[in-house]
């Protein structure tokens, strides 16, 4: 029986890969073909998971970045790193998030209440 050679297994930080799943999320919101009601719901539940991300997983890496270089060399990943491309998919995120909720649920809503 052959080994698996992981080393050639693609590895995504998790942090990153949360990232992602929280923008299926996001992406539903986007869906026209959602009902108005569940696009903003989505919307809430994207900004909530994200609120809680920043309060576990950012805090995590930003405890790490305050150690000091020493104590980080002895861990297997790079906080410094990761906190650039959180901050990197978060601002991407968001910009999407604003216009998503700005330019198509707003109106919508105002349509709604006219």
């Amino acid at each position: 029986m052959n080994k698996l050679d992981l080393s050639k297994i693609p590895y995504i930080e998790r942090d990153i890969s949360w990232l992602e799943f929280n923008y299926r999320v996001l992406q539903e919101a986007r869906d026209p073909t959602n009902p108005l009601m569940e696009r903003l719901k989505f919307i809430a539940i994207f900004s909530s998971n994200r609120d809680e991300f920043y309060r576990v997983r950012v805090a995590h890496h930003r405890n790490i970045i305050r150690l000091g270089k020493k104590e980080q060399k002895a861990l297997d990943f790079d906080s410094n790193q990761i906190m650039k491309d959180i901050l990197r998919i978060v601002n991407k995120q968001q910009i999407e998030l604003n216009h998503t909720f700005l330019n198509e649920i707003i109106p919508d809503l105002k349509k709604l209440w006219h």
